[in-house]
C-alpha cells in the first residue's frame, strides 16, 4: 500500500513538473524572458 501512494504521488509531482515547464516556457517565448524570470511571473500569470 504505502509503495502504491508513493508510485502515485511521483506521478502527480511529474506531472505537476511538466505543466511548469510549459507554462514557463510559454511565458518564456510570449515574454522575451529567462528562465529564471519566467519562474518569478509564474504565481501572477494567471491573474
Amino acid at each position: 500500500l504505502i509503495g502504491s501512494q508513493e508510485q502515485a504521488q511521483l506521478r502527480t509531482a511529474l506531472g505537476t513538473r511538466d505543466v511548469i515547464a510549459t507554462a514557463k516556457g510559454i511565458l518564456m517565448h510570449r515574454h522575451r524572458r529567462t528562465d529564471a524570470q519566467a519562474s518569478t511571473m509564474l504565481p501572477t500569470a494567471g491573474n
